[in-house]
């Protein structure tokens, strides 16, 4: 009987520790709770739909201002890499029409009436989203595309892409480009 009882004791100063130490994992575990990101809310929605009007009635030029559209409406990366492309392009085709060949806001050469419907802001994440709309502009409809993310607590431009017929990635065409351009001074 002695075995039993000393048993007993054993298994439970076992049974103990294990509880105790599951214990403090459980503790532990809750000490640091997940930090979650905010949803994007109603106000995220309204002040992307916003940018994208400002954009456009300044491409427009229904709003006369004394700023740079990329600088104050697009993302880091996206200023980048205008940048490169331009620096490239007045380096190997100074005199040539290079990679911009139209307005990538417009996706045209020219302008006029130019308006925006069917904004829909779609959002992929808490800090990134997806606008679709039309652009209208000298007659034409272009369905058209802009990916936002949010850069330090601000919604910014990070691709502008033209949908359908014809469809236009800038931000990859940007990369592609400058990838070629690279090869072709290797050689």
């Amino acid at each position: 009987m002695r075995h039993g009882t000393l048993f007993m004791k054993a298994a439970f100063i076992m049974l103990a520790g294990i509880m105790i130490s599951c214990g403090d994992k459980q503790a532990k575990q809750t000490d640091t709770p997940d930090v979650k990101k905010a949803e994007p809310t109603m106000l995220d929605r309204e002040s992307i739909t916003n940018i994208v009007t400002e954009i456009y009635a300044i491409v427009g030029g229904e709003i006369e201002v004394k700023m740079d559209i990329n600088e104050t409406f697009c993302s880091k990366e996206w200023n980048k890499l205008v940048s490169e492309v331009n620096k490239n392009d007045e380096q190997k085709h100074n005199g040539e029409v290079g990679f911009f060949d139209c307005d990538y806001w417009l996706q045209a050469q020219d302008y006029g009436n130019v308006s925006i419907s069917d904004i829909d802001v779609d959002f992929a994440s808490a800090d990134s989203a997806m606008v679709n709309f039309v652009l209208h502009n000298l007659g034409t409809e272009t369905p058209m595309q802009l990916a936002f993310i949010n850069e330090n607590g601000k919604w910014v431009v990070d691709n502008i892409i033209k949908k359908g017929e014809n469809a236009v990635n800038m931000k990859q065409e940007m990369k592609e480009y400058l990838s070629e351009e690279q090869k072709m001074n290797k050689q």
